[in-house]
């Protein structure tokens, strides 16, 4: 009888070296012919079938080898008794595992071969049902169900799961059971809950690109809660996994803001989704995000942009939706809403408010609330026509989802822009007019100017800027109608913020240098840069010096300067010979003409580049965080981040130009973009 030790080929002991060709030719031929006797008697031939075994499973190829063994087995069942051969069988499974290599052989053999045929050769050389067989039939059985998951993989805009789980019988029925005779509902239950492992932490791992797909990811969403439903277990390598990636693709400096946002955004819906009501999971899955937004300079004042903006942003899309839908006030406990669970039971979840959870990370409703009102009041501010009805609308919707107390000052803002436009209409429309004066060089078409009245405790504190002096024209306009408002709204008076306003006017120069034909440009800037051009025009055409400049003006010599250059800038102002005069004739570009010998053009060259590069570095930080934007836009957000903004939308728009020139940045129909 075969020993339990097994040697290769190389090392048997000489008797154990199998019979040749030939003599196993002889043992057939013999039993042929009918022989009963052979020489060596009964364990001859139990030797020699031995031998034959160990050389038959040694073969070049597993296919081989189970063909020869199942032959030796046949020709040897007819000396042999049946028990006899049922221990040489019993070698058979131990000789082929001993094989180098024996899973992967017998792995490409399942996957080569017809399993009815495989199934009935083990069967008689009984490897059937063998613990060997039976792991390669699992690796194999395994292998066929991930290709069928990873045939899922990257396609998370319709459902698979149903599909995977469909496939377990039919690779069972061609697979497993002609190879083994097992327990079916066993085999398909193990199946179904390797199926939820793997396709769970697919679909984990590929959670970021499900985010960015969102909503139109639904459907994988759907599959991995069933997955989270069957196997708890992944809720842990979700965290994980989304935490990483988050982290690697999406917090960074080069993504822009309103993208982290809305990402977040999306994130939140869809943790909701896989686990609903579960705001502890929102919390693990998206921590991450909610730092890094927090400690993100611009995020908190974008945020309430994409809150009052109407349709202007990619932001002010999301937002919208969330600040529409009438919910409790943002300081109550969120809503509970009753839901069928998996089990069929019903059970109280608390709603996901979106709405509540940014401002929340955004420092809470009081200072989300504290930043709306400043960037309401720039935006009043910047509505001269007194058209605030946008305002008024996202203010209303704020109101129902912050209440009315802490919005209260921001209704009065609002108030004020309406009573304003009042009482102005009411001024012009009596013809109570101011007496104006006249001013060399200088036709005033203006009979009374208008203002914003703003009620000074409700509104956010103005900078405190050095006082500056307008020219009497713009003066006797302003006193006119503080003088008609203190008659009728006794006993509260108008006090003027200093340097705060614009003026329109008309520019006349000649076309050329023949100076035959005049031309006019129409120009809106702020009170001191329209103060400092109506000096230089009555004292034309001798001009003024700087000093002189600051004289009439109260105000130091270098702030003239810095207002003065936003003229020079245009060419509607020259210096020579330290002395500002006005323009003659229009020139093309802008720049400052060449002067005296004391470099004081040098001088304002270079705070002129020096004031349009900080500008250039305020449009490029505005363009990355709000995308392609027009004129308007990046003028209006220039006003309100930037402390002393004097350029004018003409100047702007060279600047913008130049930067275009340059390759900073890229122009697209009316849109300007940074141009990495």
């Amino acid at each position: 009888m075969l020993t339990c030790d097994i040697f290769k080929r190389d090392e048997l002991p000489p008797k154990y070296h199998p019979v040749t060709e030939e003599q196993i030719t002889i043992i057939e031929a013999s039993c042929a012919g009918g022989k009963t006797r052979v020489e060596g008697g009964l364990g001859w031939k139990k030797m020699n079938a031995e031998r034959c075994l160990i050389d038959a499973c040694q073969s070049s190829t597993l296919a081989s080898s189970l063909h020869k063994a199942h032959n030796i087995l046949t020709h040897y069942s007819t000396w042999l008794g049946h028990e006899t051969v049922n221990t040489l069988k019993s070698t058979i499974p131990v000789l082929i595992t001993a094989r180098e290599n024996a899973e992967t052989e017998l792995q490409a053999l399942i996957s080569s071969s017809d399993a009815c045929t495989l199934g009935e050769l083990m069967k008689k050389i009984g490897l059937q049902n063998h613990p060997f067989v039976k792991k390669v039939c699992t690796l194999t059985y395994r292998e066929r169900l991930q290709d069928q998951i990873r045939s899922a993989e990257g396609q998370v805009t319709d459902p698979h799961l149903d599909y995977i789980l469909s496939s377990t019988e039919a690779v069972y029925t061609a697979l497993i059971h002609p190879l083994m005779c097992s327990d079916k509902v066993k085999w398909l239950a193990e199946a179904t809950d390797y199926i939820y492992e793997e396709f769970g932490k697919m679909r984990c791992d590929e959670f970021f690109d499900i985010l960015v797909e969102y909503p139109d990811s639904m459907p994988a969403l759907v599959d991995l809660r069933s997955c989270f439903v069957a196997k708890p277990s992944l809720y842990a390598y979700l965290v994980t996994s989304a935490k990483d990636v988050v982290k690697k693709r999406l917090l960074h400096a080069g993504a822009k803001t309103d993208d982290i946002v809305q990402l977040y955004i999306d994130a939140m819906k869809a943790v909701d989704m896989l686990f609903p009501g579960q705001h502890k999971a929102i919390d693990a899955v998206t921590g991450p995000i909610q730092s890094y937004l927090r400690n993100r300079r611009e995020a908190a004042t974008l945020f309430v942009f994409g809150l009052i903006d109407d349709h202007t942003s990619q932001l002010s899309e999301i937002l919208q939706p969330e600040l529409h839908a009438k919910r409790s006030e943002l300081c109550d406990v969120e809503e509970e809403e009753v839901v069928d669970d998996d089990r069929g039971q019903q059970r109280h979840i608390r709603r996901l408010d979106v709405l509540k959870r940014l401002v929340n990370t955004f420092g809470g409703r009081d200072f989300v609330v504290s930043l709306y009102r400043s960037v309401l009041a720039d935006k009043l501010m910047a509505r001269e026509d007194f058209n605030a009805e946008a305002e008024i609308t996202a203010l209303e919707l704020l109101k129902v989802r912050f209440g009315d107390t802490p919005l209260q000052n921001c209704e009065v803002m609002v108030r004020d822009v309406a009573e304003s436009k009042r009482f102005c209409q009411m001024v012009h429309k009596k013809g109570e007019f101011a007496e104006i004066p006249e001013y060399r060089n200088i036709q005033c078409e203006a009979k009374m100017a208008t203002a914003l009245i703003q009620s000074k405790l409700y509104w956010p504190k103005l900078p405190v800027v050095q006082e500056f002096t307008p020219h009497p024209l713009i003066a006797t306009l302003q006193d006119a109608l503080a003088a008609d408002y203190g008659k009728r709204k006794e006993p509260r008076k108008i006090r003027y913020q200093p340097g705060v306003g614009s003026v329109s006017l008309t520019v006349s120069l000649y076309s050329d240098s023949s100076m035959t034909e005049k031309v006019s440009l129409a120009v809106h800037a702020p009170i001191p840069q329209v103060s400092i051009l109506l000096h230089l025009g009555e004292a034309q055409p001798q001009g003024l010096g700087l000093d002189e400049l600051a004289e009439l003006c109260t105000v130091a010599p270098s702030v003239v300067a810095s207002k003065i250059s936003y003229w020079v800038n245009q060419s509607l102002v020259v210096l020579e010979n330290g002395v500002y005069t006005c323009a003659v004739t229009k020139t093309k570009g802008s720049g400052i003409v060449e002067g005296d010998a004391n470099g004081a053009d040098e001088i304002m060259a270079a705070e002129d580049e020096e004031a349009n590069e900080t500008i250039a570095e305020f449009v490029d930080g505005i363009l990355r965080t709000f995308g392609p934007q027009d004129v308007p836009f990046i003028e209006n957000k220039l006003q309100a981040f930037m402390d002393e903004y004097t350029k004018c939308r003409e100047g702007l728009v060279a600047l913008l130009s130049g930067m275009v020139t340059t390759d900073q940045l890229h122009l697209s129909g009316d849109k300007y973009s940074v141009k990495d």
